[in-house]
């Protein structure tokens, strides 16, 4: 097993929307830089406010690594956390206040692909259709966020062991985050959060980008991310769980969750 070095270098800069187009090329970009250098880590986030770019690469590095040229040139806003070298604690500390704890109602949904710019482009203009449909919705915040993840990573994660089914490729975990005051508008806000990931698959599917992994802290209720595993993987879980919990202790006695018990394909 091995760490994360606990000093690294990152920084957090903000943009307009106006930059939107610009970044989205600059990501598909730095996503095949990130399959020559494996220490980097990205979380694109777009907002009501703008897009927030969080970078961090695993070295105390002096200055901006060659991975995240791409951005190098595009304005920005602000920084919310400055570049320099700093402990993962310190980068969390910086960032902490972007979402917010304070809402009543949550959704959150999911889905992955290989990188895709008329992916990104589709999910975006989707996201912002319904935000204008949800104008009336009080507290309403909706916000998406791409984490890539190269093939290199992948395949290193699959050396213990691919129980999840990932793809040994280049991809993106893809996530819309919706808040919100009044349960009365339950509803509503969790058909467009569907809406705008129904749109990404879509796109991803007519584009041959479409991964079936869908990432458990990203999906909502409804979804079915063990199934995402594939069938093989989920016989041999299957398999394990009828071997060390015969009497289906841990499919019973949890509040719901996603369960092998429950489990729909695979």
């Amino acid at each position: 097993m091995k760490t994360v070095r606990t000093r690294h270098w990152s920084e957090v800069k903000v943009y307009s929307h106006a930059a939107m187009t610009d970044l989205f090329r600059a990501l598909i970009q730095y996503q095949e830089a990130m399959e020559r250098d494996d220490k980097s880590s990205l979380i694109f986030t777009v907002t009501g406010d703008g897009v927030l770019l969080i970078a961090f690469y695993g070295d105390p590095v002096d200055s901006l690594p060659e991975v995240f040229e791409p951005f190098r040139h595009i304005p920005f806003t602000s920084y919310l956390v400055e570049p320099g070298v700093r402990s993962t604690c310190e980068l969390v500390e910086g960032i902490k206040n972007v979402t917010s704890t304070e809402y009543i109602c949550h959704e959150m949904r999911t889905f992955s692909s290989r990188p895709s710019m008329e992916v990104y482009e589709a999910a975006e203009q989707a996201r912002q259709e319904q935000v204008e449909a949800l104008s009336d919705v009080e507290g309403m915040r909706m916000l998406a966020a791409i984490q890539p993840f190269s093939s290199q990573g992948i395949k290193r994660t699959n050396q213990c062991g691919n129980a999840l089914g990932l793809a040994e490729v280049g991809q993106q975990w893809f996530v819309i985050v919706a808040d919100w005051e009044h349960a009365a508008d339950g509803d509503r806000v969790r058909g467009a959060v569907r809406h705008i990931i129904d749109v990404a698959e879509r796109t991803a599917k007519e584009t041959g980008t479409y991964l079936p992994f869908l990432y458990s802290n990203y999906a909502s209720l409804d979804q079915d991310p063990i199934a995402g595993y594939g069938a093989e993987n989920v016989a041999r879980l299957k398999a394990v769980a009828a071997k060390y919990d015969p009497d289906g202790v841990f499919q019973t006695l949890q509040n719901g969750g996603w369960l092998l018990s429950k489990v729909r394909s695979g």
